[in-house]
């Protein structure tokens, strides 16, 4: 699993991505559009951002020792300034499903065990990561079961 799920999608988004022309013209972009993974990015990210809510898109690819960030839209909406590479995103749910894609292949390449206590991967002491005795473990993480109270 040397390949990072998200670069599948992205590849996958570009192939049944249907070309819209006239939105890709007036997308605010970085994109280079030099070769065939470019062009296909385009394709993708012109799709996306074809919904009327959407402000901005960052895509970034790793593959075959090549990686490559295509910025989409504005940092802001109605500032017309482009996102930047550095521009720091709120990922949400989105993480949550990377994080367990890595979890997954770290149990499977036995790095990590999904009962193990969080706080063994953490340096330093967090006497706070358990709930009512019980230590928060990696697959209360995963499945967000870690009884832990919820913040107000």
């Amino acid at each position: 699993m040397k390949k990072c799920f998200f670069i599948f999608r992205a590849i996958m988004l570009c192939l049944i991505s249907i070309p819209c022309w006239s939105q890709t013209e007036k997308l605010l972009t970085d994109n280079p559009l030099r070769d065939k993974l470019d062009r296909a990015v385009q394709v993708a990210a012109a799709d996306y951002m074809a919904n009327p809510g959407t402000v901005g898109l960052s895509i970034a690819i790793y593959q075959d020792g090549r990686s490559a960030i295509y910025n989409y839209g504005e940092s802001t909406k109605g500032t017309a300034k482009l996102i930047k590479a550095t521009q720091l995103f709120n990922l949400g749910s989105v993480a949550k499903t990377f994080i367990g894609i890595m979890l997954a292949q770290a149990v499977i390449d036995k790095k990590a065990n999904l009962q193990d206590d969080i706080r063994k991967y953490l340096p330093g002491k967090y006497p706070n990561l358990q709930y009512q005795g019980r230590p928060v473990r990696l697959v209360d993480i995963a499945n967000h079961t870690s009884g832990l109270p919820k913040s107000s």
